[in-house]
């Protein structure tokens, strides 16, 4: 039986796990890229080990230079160029980089994808957009038909860069000394209070993670980033998949493109733990935001709080419960045959 490429479906709770599993979304998703597997299932990795990341010597690039050359890379891109901009910090960033790099002509190969959400986000960076006369949609969850014609550009995996899944609810438990407090005093707190056993998930399944890490792990951001750039990677790069509205994703979502899925922005994440969050959750991604201020001019951009992005666009549709390595989506009693 072919493994899973990703369990999609957040209704983990119809099937019965193991204790020593964690049934929260979006934890039971992740998908080790470490030697040590605490997956909850079996899953076929396809994204990069951490081990080949580990191995690569610091670059030295700046974020600056890194999203640039990012960029770089998507104008050498033939035919339509589509780009997802929920207003948030991340894809902000990949919005600015494309508009620093690409010509006029260039620019006429994009089309910006948004709603009423992310302008209401970001409205001093929308009117840039349009005085840039950039053509912009309405987005939904039918990206297929895009991809069919050129290439989607995504902000996913900016979060995996910086480590923000985690650092929000303790700050709200414990304030923002937990930032830089040890992670100990509060990452177990934080899944206990997610759920009965949550702790004991920490200690018993998460703590190992820590001993492939390329320096140690203090602070309880030190823990969020390790944790979202080691388990989350697959989950994110994978779980626009999640919505039933796909038709042939083996061919179509190999033109997705996810702007910080490059080597170049895991080797500065391993090398520039300093450049992430200070001591308030306001600096969290301050060097990204300050990428795309130097360009906007926006300076309140740099008090922007991480928002949840681009989740409303799931509301109204139906699930896929997984998929496998030979990307088929799974029914619900395929997906927990093979569960067991």
């Amino acid at each position: 039986m072919p493994k899973l490429l990703q369990f999609l479906s957040p209704l983990v709770n119809k099937f019965e796990l193991p204790e020593k599993h964690f049934k929260v979304w979006p934890f039971y998703q992740a998908v080790s890229r470490l030697d040590y597997k605490p997956d909850t299932f079996d899953h076929a990795l396809v994204c990069r080990p951490i081990k080949e990341v580990l191995t690569l010597p610091n670059h030295r690039k700046t974020f600056e230079q890194v999203c640039l050359e990012r960029a770089e890379e998507l104008r050498s891109l033939e035919g339509p160029i589509f780009v997802m901009w929920s207003g948030g910090i991340d894809s902000t960033a990949a919005m600015t980089a494309i508009f620093r790099t690409f010509s006029k002509e260039d620019l006429d190969r994009v089309t910006v994808l948004c709603d009423d959400r992310s302008i209401k986000e970001n409205p001093n960076y929308f009117k840039l957009i349009i005085r840039n006369k950039v053509k912009t949609k309405a987005i939904t969850m039918y990206l297929e038909p895009y991809l069919e014609q050129g290439w989607l550009v995504t902000g996913e995996l900016g979060d995996q860069l910086f480590g923000h899944d985690m650092i929000g609810g303790c700050v709200g438990m414990s304030g923002e000394t937990a930032l830089q407090d040890n992670w100990e005093n509060h990452i177990p707190k934080y899944f206990e209070h997610l759920g009965t056993g949550g702790a004991k998930y920490v200690n018993e399944r998460l703590r190992p993670i820590i001993d492939e890490a390329p320096f140690q792990i203090k602070s309880t951001h030190d823990f969020a980033w390790w944790y979202n750039f080691s388990q989350k990677w697959q989950n994110v790069k994978l779980r626009f998949l999640g919505c039933n509205v796909w038709k042939n994703p083996k061919q179509s979502y190999t033109k997705m493109i996810h702007f910080y899925d490059s080597l170049d922005f895991e080797v500065w994440s391993v090398h520039n733990q300093n450049l992430k969050i200070g001591n308030t959750l306001k600096s969290y991604k301050a060097v990204s935001k300050q990428f795309s201020i130097d360009w906007s001019g926006d300076t309140d951009f740099i008090n922007k709080p991480k928002e949840v992005s681009a989740i409303h666009l799931f509301v109204g549709y139906g699930f896929n419960w997984a998929i496998d390595e030979n990307w088929n989506f799974l029914t619900k009693e395929e997906a927990f045959k093979s569960i067991l």
